[in-house]
């Protein structure tokens, strides 16, 4: 899933919830 992809992506910055799934 994106979820590895918004990890090391600055997106984590907004979207603070898929780094917590």
């Amino acid at each position: 899933m994106v979820e590895m992809d918004m990890r090391k992506s600055p997106a984590c910055s907004f979207v603070p919830e898929i780094r917590n799934s």
